[in-house]
């Protein structure tokens, strides 16, 4: 609890029995207001309510803020919801009830900066917790300074809109389509190929078969051709004697 004095700050204190002088000593309140998810509706479009945290009790333990929505765009410029949940953990009461209107919007404003910044990096396919995770989601050096402490920031769901998950389905499907396709004139190619290599080996049999068989004729009349040429000189020489 922070204690003002005379509207100025006096000291804080934490829990038990204290006795103060009223109208002089009072305790300093804070209004926060965070969203928080109540469901799904009947459109399936999340229902947000407004949750206000009005009190002059500050919790110094680890605190859970679940953030529902942040909005961002990819590097195509495809809307994206993305759901984080940050813990964290007042150290320095004064600074945050003096230096903050309201905490809840402070931390998410800050988280969805980095976010969108983050996102804008990242085609849709690519975009996975895990890879947003290993991002830094706020600058946790200046919070530490402002008496914040973020003990862990994780991402708890990604979504699409409607319309880009209609349009990624179309694109799946012509993309299977194509890679089939594909496929059925690879394959188409292959027997092509196959019935082309095959009738060229036939061919070339049958002229490697012509061929040597006009070269065993050129032979044979060759020789045959040399034979008569032998028996005409021998014919020649008779004739003379």
């Amino acid at each position: 609890v922070v204690i003002e004095r005379l509207g100025k700050f006096y000291k804080t204190y934490g829990p038990g029995i204290y006795l103060l002088l009223p109208f002089i000593y009072k305790p300093r309140y804070v209004h926060w207001e965070r969203e928080i998810e109540t469901g799904l509706d009947e459109n399936s479009h999340r229902m947000i309510e407004i949750d206000t945290f009005h009190s002059y009790r500050i919790r110094m333990n680890q605190t859970r803020y679940d953030i529902p929505s942040i909005q961002c765009y990819t590097k195509s410029r495809i809307p994206v919801h993305i759901n984080v949940v940050v813990y964290y953990k007042i150290t320095d009461v004064e600074k945050v009830v003096y230096g903050f209107d309201d905490l809840y919007q402070a931390i998410r404003d800050d988280v969805e900066s980095s976010l969108i910044y983050i996102v804008s990096q990242y085609e849709a396919k690519d975009l996975t917790p895990e890879v947003i995770q290993t991002k830094p989601l706020s600058n946790e050096e200046s919070w530490i300074n402002q008496g914040i402490t973020f003990t862990r920031i994780s991402i708890q769901n990604i979504s699409f809109d409607d319309e880009y998950t209609r349009l990624m389905i179309e694109s799946l499907s012509k993309q299977t389509k194509y890679e089939n396709d594909r496929i059925t004139l690879e394959k188409q190619m292959e027997t092509t190929l196959y019935e082309i290599e095959c009738k060229a080996k036939v061919y070339l049999a049958e002229h490697q078969l012509k061929l040597t068989s006009l070269r065993q004729k050129s032979e044979r009349d060759s020789i045959r051709t040399k034979d008569d040429g032998e028996i005409n000189i021998i014919n020649a020489e008779w004739d003379a004697k």
